[in-house]
């Protein structure tokens, strides 16, 4: 058996992953929300505050609207 040179070696033949559910993408502040739909050209959408109302952080997602 041949010494292992460097660690990360025995993660080469490794090719399995998390299988983690995709998440929306989410945005600190309106204009980049508002840039990000510009850019992937999303017409009808809005914007929704993932954080609670009272707080002065804001986390948006865009919200599609049918």
């Amino acid at each position: 058996m041949r010494k292992r040179t460097n660690k990360n070696d025995k993660w080469k033949s490794y090719t399995g992953g998390r299988n983690r559910k995709a998440r929306p993408k989410t945005f600190k502040n309106e204009v980049a929300a508002h840039a990000y739909a510009k850019e992937q050209g999303l017409n009808n959408y809005s914007l929704e505050n993932l954080r609670n109302a009272d707080t002065k952080d804001k986390k948006y997602r865009i919200f599609l609207s049918s």
